[in-house]
């Protein structure tokens, strides 16, 4: 797809495009190496970090998109309809992608969760876990990295991962105490809102009034509009069946994975610990 869209950018014959666009595509591969635990990187901790990444990695492609469209429309790079489709793009793909972002963690989570409920519904009631498996969180990091601003416990694991089950099951317990979920949510729609800021500029339309819808889309939840399978051949949308946990849900799973965790049901697999584990000093 890269590749077919660098032709037709080739073909508009507008280098003022075809820069703008190669600017964007290099943002995306920076954000990408930050995309698995942003501040393994060599950056700062915090959330201002991973921001700056969500912008990066996903809003500044969509930001050029849209400014590129109104260049093609006639419009100066300096002209306030220009610099309005950008502050678009911009808002709308960081929107999205902080939504997207939190999806993800939150599966993870709920994954992880789900298997400590399962072993201790079992007859062994004990069950292991690989240094990976429990560092599935991180690779969508936002709620942990907003927590780590609140509490500076939390930087070693967002740099080096979680060392036990124990220490994940502490950083979500301070994820849910400083609310950071709802943190990141509220960042979101914040940034939405900017997105339809920046379309009141524009010319009223059937178009414009669309795009204000998108904005609403992108900050659902779990995003069930934006799917192409929930949708029929004639454009109908159909209501995903299978939905993800509460936010309460989840808290009540943690206490109960809390309390396995204190009998000792849950564990490292030893021998993938160690090559964990020799692996991280050769990091040192």
């Amino acid at each position: 797809l890269l590749s077919r869209a660098s032709v037709l950018l080739a073909s508009l014959r507008n280098t003022e495009v075809v820069e703008i666009m190669a600017g964007a595509l290099e943002a995306i591969m920076k954000g990408q190496m930050f995309l698995h635990r942003p501040v393994e990187m060599k950056q700062s901790t915090g959330m201002e970090q991973y921001l700056t990444n969500v912008e990066t990695r996903t809003g500044q492609l969509l930001a050029a998109g849209c400014q590129c469209a109104a260049l093609v429309a006639g419009h100066s790079r300096d002209s306030p309809i220009s610099e309005a489709a950008f502050q678009f793009g911009l808002n709308l793909g960081s929107s999205y992608q902080l939504t997207n972002d939190l999806k993800v963690t939150e599966r993870n989570y709920e994954k992880l969760l789900k298997k400590m409920e399962d072993c201790m519904k079992a007859e062994q009631g004990e069950c292991s876990f690989d240094p990976y498996e429990l560092n599935e969180p991180l690779q969508r990091a936002g709620p942990l990295l907003y927590a780590a601003d609140v509490y500076p416990e939390l930087k070693h694991s967002s740099v080096e991962g979680f060392d036990d089950v124990s220490a994940l099951l502490r950083a979500r317990e301070l994820i849910v105490e400083c609310k950071a979920v709802q943190a990141v949510r509220k960042m979101a729609l914040d940034r939405s809102e900017r997105a339809k800021e920046a379309l009141m500029l524009m010319s009223e339309s059937e178009e414009r009034e669309a795009l204000r819808t998108l904005c609403d889309f992108v900050v659902d939840a779990q995003q069930s509009r934006l799917q192409r399978v929930n949708y029929m051949e004639d454009g109908g949308f159909v209501e995903p069946k299978e939905q993800s946990k509460s936010g309460t849900q989840l808290v009540e799973a943690l206490k109960d994975a809390k309390k396995g965790a204190k009998l000792g049901m849950f564990s490292m697999k030893e021998q993938v610990k160690e090559q964990f584990d020799r692996w991280r000093g050769n990091r040192k």
